[in-house]
């Protein structure tokens, strides 16, 4: 069985973590959970790839209101991950 490239093993994370995350907070849950033999930038690339290709979306918590605000794709704040209906449809193939 080939290897999982490190954009299904994060997509996969995601799925099975469905909150919220940063991608450092990816990174550290890879490390505590599974046995990764890939980068914390090998994450944020991933995790970019994934945004791109409409399996992420970012959000953003709205500590005031107290909810989770999708964010727009090009928005530059500092955004949190969560799997897409995309992503959930991958997911299950």
């Amino acid at each position: 069985m080939p290897q999982k490239t490190a954009k299904e093993v994060v997509l996969e994370f995601l799925g099975e973590h469905d909150y919220p995350h940063q991608p450092k907070d990816i990174y550290g849950g890879l490390i505590y959970s599974r046995d990764i033999t890939f980068s914390y930038r090998s994450v944020q690339v991933a995790v970019s790839d994934l945004h791109e290709n409409g399996h992420l979306k970012k959000v953003e918590i709205d500590t005031d209101e107290g909810v989770v605000r999708d964010l727009p794709p090009n928005s530059s704040k500092r955004a949190r991950y969560v799997v897409s209906e995309s992503g959930r449809r991958k997911l299950s193939e």
